[in-house]
């Protein structure tokens, strides 16, 4: 460094060291690991009037972005991994509602399988419908209400049979 420019900083830093809390200065530095070029460098100056000292520390800007780059590609990596987890844990969960959803739907399917024998064999047999099959509580209302009109009809028929004798 020069003197004109050494004296430059000085002022800098005196400037910085005058004020209560210290202050901030910025310049190009050559780099100490590196003397091939000049890099940016901020420092924080602070003053101590009564002792007459001027105190500083700094720091390259280029390796607190060594470090940013770092930080950053850390950060991005659990990014990516927690996101991993939370894809993995979404498709875990509709893989398990697709499950019970088919489970649901045999189910079903075999309760509409008994309604379903139970009026296909309706007119031919007049066979209740048995309910045990049943594991739906509103299809088993359905089959209750089934049979109830079956018997009702039972009902029906044999008094439409024992008037019908009444009146021979």
């Amino acid at each position: 460094m020069d003197l004109t420019a050494g004296k430059a900083m000085f002022k800098k830093e005196l400037a910085a060291a005058k004020k209560k809390s210290g202050g901030f200065i910025q310049d190009r530095f050559v780099k100490m690991s590196d003397t091939s070029k000049k890099v940016p460098k901020i420092s924080y100056i602070a003053g101590i009037p009564e002792w007459g000292w001027i105190i500083g520390a700094g720091v390259y800007l280029d390796d607190v972005e060594a470090e940013i780059m770092m930080m950053e590609s850390k950060l991005n990596d659990h990014i990516r991994n927690k996101a991993m987890l939370s894809i993995l844990f979404v498709l875990g969960l509709i893989l398990l509602f697709i499950l019970i959803f088919n489970r649901l739907n045999k189910v079903l399917k075999t309760d509409f399988s008994v309604i379903n024998r139970f009026f296909k064999n309706l007119a031919l047999s007049g066979n209740l419908i048995d309910r045990d099959q049943v594991r739906f509580v509103e299809i088993d209302r359905v089959a209750e209400n089934a049979n109830q009109m079956l018997i009702e009809r039972k009902k029906a028929v044999s008094a439409l049979g024992d008037s019908a004798r009444k009146y021979k």
